[in-house]
């Protein structure tokens, strides 16, 4: 389905456009999978989970500012989540 509204994920376009959209396709695979799942480095709270598939869901549409946006989203979280892991591990020491 994403290929119809991406062709440079079956290697039809510019390299540096094709290299774009997979690496916007994988990380929006992997927030989708992490929203589904619940966890990504810790539990993720249902709010986490939401915005996390808000952020999915703008990189796997194609266009740059909506990538741009979902990347925003994505590494917002993981450092949010990194940060909350590095925590409770200080925290059980």
């Amino acid at each position: 389905m994403l290929f119809i509204y991406n062709p440079e994920l079956i290697l039809q376009g510019s390299v540096f456009n094709i290299v774009t959209a997979v690496v916007s396709a994988a990380c929006g695979m992997l927030a989708f999978a992490a929203c589904s799942e619940g966890y990504l480095f810790t539990v993720m709270k249902p709010w986490e989970r939401i915005i996390m598939g808000l952020g999915s869901a703008l990189m796997i549409i194609p266009g740059i500012t909506t990538d741009i946006v979902g990347y925003a989203i994505f590494f917002a979280l993981i450092a949010k989540q990194l940060y909350t892991r590095k925590k409770l591990s200080t925290e059980l020491q």
